[in-house]
């Protein structure tokens, strides 16, 4: 099917009337999410930048998470709800008399929402230059008044009779499958340092203060896990978002909704004896 035939029928589905290329600004987005490290980073939260820019945003008025804490459910299933944090920089650190970063916003689709102008330190201890080019790049916006406008809530409920249909269809699919699987007595504790299969890649669970990570051979992160309060296992990355259920054999069981299909889909990573 042509990918722009089935953005279109995403975009009717859900109402996202802001995600129209005129349309769309800060205020249609009610969350911001900010990794966990940024690409031009070599560590997890390099130099505090990454903690740094969640306490600026949360001072401009966002909701803000990063991506290893507890996401709401609404944008567990909706990630189109929130917009992405990426700090980008052209400098080369160590040979550079000035530190440029420019601190960017992008919707699910990776489309630049918001830009801030490229702000210049010119400090010598490489951390402290990021800190304050960061900081500076906070000028951007003012004058901006953050507020979320709801129009994605909005765009939601006036299609949820429109696509009951929809959703009933699903849910009954759903139960079915529910119907047929044995869950296991496992925890996720109990499954550290295990090895997982999926579309012929090895993943191996990794335990960390916030959750679980799955991570690949090559020791990337490639998924979350949390538990929510309520019991409840999410999972969360950049290919899958949704539930997670342990079965009965140890495997890992993430049901999510499948963009392309449109409907409530299922992945399977296989523990490995």
């Amino acid at each position: 099917m042509n990918n722009k035939i089935v953005l279109l029928c995403l975009l009717s589905l859900f109402g996202w009337n802001g995600f129209s290329q005129t349309m769309r600004t800060i205020d249609d987005f009610k969350y911001v999410v900010i990794p966990l490290q940024y690409k031009m980073s070599k560590e997890d939260n390099e130099f505090r930048l990454n903690s740094t820019t969640k306490y600026l945003l949360k001072q401009e008025g966002f909701t803000t998470f990063m991506e290893t804490e507890r996401f709401p459910k609404d944008l567990v299933f909706n990630q189109c709800l929130a917009l992405y944090a990426e700090l980008e920089s052209g400098t080369t650190r160590y040979f550079s008399l000035n530190t440029k970063v420019t601190l960017k916003l992008k919707d699910c689709f990776g489309n630049v929402v918001f830009e801030t102008r490229e702000a210049v330190s010119k400090k010598k201890n490489v951390s402290e230059a990021y800190k304050e080019a960061l900081i500076k790049t906070f000028n951007s916006f003012n004058g901006l008044q953050y507020e979320y406008n709801g129009n994605m809530n909005e765009g939601l409920n006036r299609n949820r009779q429109k696509n009951k249909m929809f959703v009933d269809e699903n849910v009954e699919e759903v139960q079915e499958k529910e119907e047929e699987i044995s869950t296991s007595t496992n925890t996720l504790a109990e499954l550290v340092g295990e090895s997982f299969l999926y579309k012929n890649e090895i993943f191996t669970l990794k335990e960390i203060e916030a959750g679980y990570l799955l991570m690949d051979a090559n020791g990337d992160r490639q998924g979350f896990i949390n538990t929510t309060s309520t019991g409840n296992i999410l999972y969360n990355s950049e290919r899958l978002n949704g539930s997670l259920i342990i079965l009965e054999k140890g495997d890992l069981q993430v049901e999510y909704f499948n963009k392309e299909t449109g409907k409530l889909d299922q992945a399977i990573f296989k523990k490995q004896a």
